[in-house]
């Protein structure tokens, strides 16, 4: 159940992103980590699960749990069509105000959004799962900052000098707080 509850809301929030800030399918996806499939255009949004620990109503017996459950979302943008020169000046900056607006966005359609949370029920409640999410995801934090990735994370080769060539940058968001009550059969 508790495991059911994860994908419930990973999914619901790719969706809620999806309908919200109008991300097409290829775009967006549940990922093991902040990296992007190989073929991903620009820009791509990584969602990850981000923990889940025991609520104060754990103690309740057998019969119930109760989990706090964290999503990370995660904006990568390529930079590989920057000319090297460029990278830290204005690319740079360039790209940092983009991927810090896009987290905007996602924050502003998650946070506190009991939306989400009632996708996540309906896929529950499909899926014959006795437990709801009850209170919604929270911002809880931000990278510090963005970081650059390297080549080889997306199966690109290295430059002919031998030198690792920059491919991408990521910076996420993590939320939390998302309270999950179920009943153990």
């Amino acid at each position: 159940m508790i495991l059911d509850a994860e994908i419930a809301i990973l999914a619901a929030v790719r969706t809620r992103l999806m309908e919200t800030i109008g991300i097409v399918a290829d775009e967006i996806d549940i990922e093991l980590d902040d990296v992007a499939p190989g073929m991903a255009g620009q820009t791509y949004y990584a969602i990850s699960a981000n923990g889940c620990e025991p609520g104060k109503h754990s103690t309740l017996g057998d019969q119930t749990t109760h989990n706090l459950f964290g999503v990370r979302v995660a904006v990568i943008e390529r930079i590989t069509d920057v000319a090297r020169d460029r990278r830290r000046t204005t690319a740079f900056i360039d790209r940092l105000r983009s991927i810090n607006g896009k987290l905007s966005q996602v924050s502003r359609f998650l946070r506190y959004s009991y939306e989400t949370i009632n996708l996540a029920n309906i896929d529950l409640a499909s899926g014959n799962i006795d437990g709801k999410f009850i209170k919604p995801l929270v911002p809880k934090s931000c990278d510090q900052k963005p970081r650059l990735v390297q080549s080889e994370m997306y199966g690109a080769k290295s430059t002919s000098t031998g030198g690792d060539l920059v491919v991408a940058m990521v910076r996420g968001i993590n939320f939390g707080g998302a309270e999950f009550i179920g009943r153990v059969a």
